[in-house]
C-alpha cells in the first residue's frame, strides 16, 4: 500500500520543492511512509507518481489530499485521475481521505491563531470591538467550500463575532469587508491556507488596497503547526482503518 500526499503545486518554478521541504519538515517526527505528488507539476504530478509505483508492481494506494475544502481539485480532478487509472488497470485500488479543513481539529487551529493575535493586541488599545475574519481560497464553480468554511466558523468558541469569506468566488472578502469594518475597531484576519505563500500575500495586498477603517491583525496561516500534522496523521489512520 503506497500513501501519497496530494498537493496543488505549480507546473513550473521552485514552489513545489519548497512545498516538499515544508511537508517533510512537518512530518519529520512521524514514521509515516509517503510520497508527495502535485496536481500541477512537470515532473511529480499525481499521474506520474502513481505511474512510477504501478511500474514497480504497486496496485493499492492511499491518497491524502492536502486540500482544505471540497472544491474543483478535490471533487473533480482527483476522482478523474483515479478513474483513468482504474480504466487502465483492473486490479488497481484507491482510498482517499476527506479534506483537511473539515477535520474537527481545524477549529482548534483557528482558535489558537485568534488567541495569539489577542496577546499581540493586549497592550495597544484598552477598549475595542473586535471581530474575526477567516479567509480561505474559495471557488467560482463550487459552493460547497463556502458552506464548509461557514460551518467551521460556527463551531468556533470565541468571544468575538466570526465571519467566513473567500479569496475567490461569491463570498469574496473584498465585497463584504468594507461594511464589516465599519462595525469594529479591530479585525483579526486568519488566512486558512497551508502556508504563507503567494495566495496569502495576495490577500494582504488586497486588504491593504481596501484601506479599511478597522485596524487589521493578520495571523500566520497553518504553516508548520503541530496540529496540522495531527490532522494529516488522523486522515491517514482513518484510511488504514477503512
Amino acid at each position: 500500500m503506497q500513501t501519497i500526499l496530494v498537493v496543488h503545486g505549480m507546473r513550473k518554478g521552485p514552489q513545489n520543492d519548497a512545498l516538499k521541504t515544508f511537508i517533510h519538515a512537518l512530518l519529520a517526527e512521524d514514521t509515516l511512509d509517503f510520497e508527495v505528488a502535485f496536481l500541477e507539476s512537470e515532473t511529480s504530478s499525481l499521474e506520474q507518481v502513481i505511474d512510477r509505483h504501478v511500474a514497480r508492481g504497486e496496485r493499492d494506494f492511499n491518497l491524502i489530499p492536502l486540500l482544505l475544502f471540497t472544491a474543483l481539485h478535490y471533487s473533480v480532478d482527483i476522482p478523474e485521475i483515479m478513474d483513468a487509472f482504474k480504466a487502465r488497470y483492473d486490479d488497481i485500488s484507491f482510498k482517499w481521505s476527506l479534506p483537511l479543513g473539515t477535520h474537527p481539529d481545524m477549529v482548534d487551529i483557528v482558535e489558537k491563531r485568534v488567541r495569539d493575535a489577542r496577546i499581540q493586541m493586549r497592550d495597544t488599545v484598552s477598549e475595542r470591538r473586535t471581530a474575526v475574519v477567516v479567509i480561505a481560497h474559495g471557488s467560482f464553480k463550487f459552493q460547497r467550500p463556502d458552506y464548509e468554511l461557514e460551518t467551521l466558523c460556527e463551531q468556533l468558541s470565541l468571544d468575538e463575532d466570526a465571519y467566513a469569506y473567500m479569496l475567490y468566488g461569491n463570498k469574496a472578502f473584498e465585497t463584504y469587508l468594507p461594511d464589516i469594518a465599519e462595525r469594529y475597531t479591530d479585525l483579526i484576519v486568519v488566512p486558512l491556507f497551508l502556508y504563507d505563500g503567494y495566495l496569502v500575500n495576495k490577500i494582504k495586498r488586497k486588504l491593504e488596497s481596501l484601506a479599511l477603517s478597522s485596524t487589521l491583525h493578520i495571523t500566520p496561516s497553518l504553516n508548520l503547526d503541530s496540529m496540522l500534522r495531527d490532522i494529516i496523521i488522523s486522515r491517514y489512520q482513518t484510511l488504514k482503518e477503512y
